[in-house]
């Protein structure tokens, strides 16, 4: 059962019900007014636009409605604009999400599956994927508040997993995600940036191993 949580939750829950809501801040008690929400937006997009890209190691712990830590693993993150992701976690079960931009698979090597989505399909559901992209109009699901130095992003749509991304950086550096879904379960990622690292554009295109059983959600 712990591979299944870690790994759904890994994956940012666009691909299972198992996915995490429970307000990220006591400041989402109150509903922000539009003005705010736009202030807000904009903020984290100025804030956002001076990131081109980054790779990054991570630890991450995933946290149940009652605040215990029921599984924890580690992976790299490799996002460059536009719209490319790279996403490994290595421990305790491998998965593997790529996106080039048009394409997103979700691959499980234990199960030997891979999930394909279209790019904006996935981001529906998925939005950290926004961290990989310029467009304001991919923005329009989303309303943003801002806590002090982090941002929360809300989806809109009452029927999504995912319920709200948080953001948390360190001046401009990006530092800490959090997952929160419909279940009441938080996936704490803190990251460590690499700044010696070389992105080569391989790395977001996936080779389907012989033998894949390919499930294509493609519409």
């Amino acid at each position: 059962m712990k591979k299944v949580v870690l790994s759904l939750v890994t994956a940012w829950t666009v691909f299972s019900a198992h996915v995490c809501a429970q307000a990220p801040t006591n400041a989402l008690v109150s509903e922000p007014n539009e003005a705010m929400s736009q202030q807000a937006k904009s903020a984290l997009q100025e804030k956002l636009s001076k990131i081109d890209g980054f790779s990054a190691s991570f630890v991450q712990q995933v946290i149940d409605a009652e605040q215990q830590v029921i599984a924890e693993g580690e992976g790299r993150l490799s996002v460059t604009k536009p719209n490319k992701v790279h996403w490994h976690t290595t421990s305790p079960d491998e998965t593997l999400i790529i996106a080039n931009g048009e394409t997103l698979w979700f691959y499980d090597p234990f199960i030997e599956q891979v999930s394909l989505y279209h790019f904006e399909q996935a981001l529906a559901n998925t939005p950290i994927l926004l961290l990989s992209s310029n467009d304001d109009t991919l923005w329009q699901g989303y309303r943003v508040l801002q806590v002090e130095s982090s941002f929360v992003i809300e989806s809109l749509n009452e029927q999504s997993h995912v319920k709200a991304l948080q953001l948390k950086f360190d001046k401009d550096e990006l530092k800490q995600l959090l997952i929160f879904d419909a279940t009441g379960q938080i996936s704490e990622i803190t990251l460590t940036m690499d700044s010696k690292a070389s992105f080569n554009e391989a790395q977001y295109e996936f080779v389907i191993p012989d033998g894949t059983h390919i499930d294509d959600q493609r519409q």
